[in-house]
């Protein structure tokens, strides 16, 4: 898949638009309205329907990307997609594939995706049609594309991680769960949260917490592993062993706000944090995708997995949060 980044200065090069770059470098145009897709708002009228060419609502297009405008720009790009002669309409299905992906317009990106096996957004396109299926209930659909599909390097590990969530909407436990991930290296430790996770959600919660507490003890002052073990003794009926657990993490970090909360919830006897919905565990797998490849310094990529993480979730505030931030 091409950058966005070259993408779009590809996009302005073309339309004559890059003039004042060196003011306004392209790199540093932040696609604003992906952190709004998440709270719903009535689109801005474009006029879409007069008598456009394709080339000036290309132009147009480009305009919106330089902007920020991404989800305006995936507009005018389908649009000119819906008149321009057949030979034109994958280049500019491809633009309007990309920007729909930058503008957290995930439903759009889908039904945009390249065909075409060869083109260079093939592979991410697959993943994103997955992920919307399974958004939309097609949990069949999705696993049907992310066990026969290969997705090359790029997007291996988010459909490992995703994978096996479509496969619980599938109805296949056997395939979600898989084979036991052995914690022996850095590498590991997000796959096995994953499974963790997988297992609670198919109803097996001792061997979950087995997952929860070797990654809690290899990482002790990590909040995501006190919260994963904690909730998951809570949902048990464990609440004493729960509150042992935030009361040593606590320990090490006393000014932890989330794991306070949390052992405040368990000392007033609250109930739990109530097991995520398939839909939003695919959603938190995706995000730990997008943190990972945004510590790599992989930010398009990172961006990408969050505005699907937000599909799958659009009330996650911590995706929500990262996407402000990396926007």
């Amino acid at each position: 898949m091409k950058s966005y980044r070259r993408l779009t200065l590809a996009l302005l090069l073309s339309s004559g638009l890059i003039g004042c770059a060196t003011t306004t470098p392209v790199a540093q145009t932040p696609p604003y309205t992906a952190l709004a897709h998440a709270a719903p708002r009535a689109e801005v009228p474009l006029d879409l329907e007069s008598d456009h060419t394709v080339s000036g609502l290309f132009i147009a297009g480009a305009t919106a990307l330089r902007e920020g405008r991404a989800g305006d720009a995936a507009r005018f790009f389908d649009r000119a997609t819906e008149i321009a002669p057949e030979e034109d309409k994958g280049y500019l299905r491809e633009h309007t594939f990309t920007a729909a992906i930058m503008a957290g317009d995930i439903e759009r990106a889908a039904r945009t995706a390249p065909a075409d096996a060869e083109a260079d957004g093939y592979k991410l396109g697959r993943l994103v049609v997955a992920v919307d299926d399974l958004a939309t209930g097609e949990g069949q659909a999705a696993y049907d594309i992310l066990k026969t599909e290969n997705l090359g390097p790029a997007y291996r590990m988010a459909a490992d991680l995703v994978r096996p969530w479509a496969a619980l909407a599938a109805g296949d436990t056997v395939a979600a769960i898989g084979q036991r991930v052995a914690i022996d290296s850095p590498q590991q430790v997000v796959p096995a949260l994953n499974q963790a996770r997988i297992l609670e959600a198919a109803g097996r919660a001792q061997e979950a917490g087995t997952i929860y507490a070797s990654l809690s003890d290899r990482a002790p002052g990590v909040s995501l592993f006190a919260l994963a073990q904690g909730g998951n003794l809570e949902r048990q009926g464990l609440r004493r062993e729960a509150l042992a657990r935030y009361d040593a993490f606590l320990a090490q970090a006393p000014g932890d706000a989330r794991v306070t909360l949390a052992r405040t919830r368990a000392a007033r006897r609250q109930p739990a944090e109530p097991l995520p919905s398939i839909q939003a565990g695919a959603g938190s797998a995706l995000l730990l995708a997008a943190k990972q490849a945004l510590d790599q310094r992989a930010l398009e990529t990172g961006i990408a997995y969050l505005q699907l993480s937000l599909r799958l979730d659009p009330d996650d505030g911590e995706a929500l949060i990262m996407m402000g931030d990396y926007l």
